[in-house]
This record gives structure tokens, sequence and C-alpha cells, in this order.
């Protein structure tokens, strides 16, 4: 299982899960991490600056688990379309 940036470089979450009768630490429960399992359908989870993400996956025809994270951009405009400055974004 890996978690990569929007540039395709490696991110680490400690948190990275896979349910078979119940979710269950992937590996180390950190990606990039391995471990073997049947071929099988699973559900994985990633856990990622305080969101998860989740998919299934055939692993015996895709053995590789990637998620990835996009870009966010913040932009603050006025009701004419004008950038304001906030000095308080979340």
């Amino acid at each position: 299982m890996d978690l990569k940036d929007s540039n395709d470089d490696p991110l680490a979450s400690s948190n990275a899960e896979y349910h078979a009768s119940g979710w269950k630490q992937f590996g180390t429960g950190i990606t990039q991490t391995s471990m073997e399992l049947l071929p099988n359908d699973y559900s994985f989870k990633v856990y990622y600056a305080g969101a998860s993400n989740q998919k299934s996956q055939d692993v015996g025809l895709y053995p590789n688990v990637e998620f990835e994270t996009v870009l966010v951009t913040m932009d603050l405009k006025d009701s004419n379309g004008n950038p304001l400055v906030s000095s308080n974004a979340e």
C-alpha cells in the first residue's frame, strides 16, 4: 500500500487498514508497507491530515494499492472577484 502526494512523492500515514472480518492494521500500519494476503477483493483505508479514504480492490489482479492526495488551493475574493487577504484560513 502506498500513499502519494499530487507530485507522486511518498507520504506517510500512521494508520493503514484492510477489511477481512473487521478492520485490521495493514502491514506495519504505516504507508509505504506490504504484507501477504490471499488473492481476494479487500477494502483498504488510509488516514491522512485528519481525514480517511477507502477503496476496494482485487489484490489478485491489482496487488499495488495506491492512495493519492490532491493539491488544494484556497482563494478568498470579494463579490467583484478581487483577491482578499485573510490571516485566518482553516
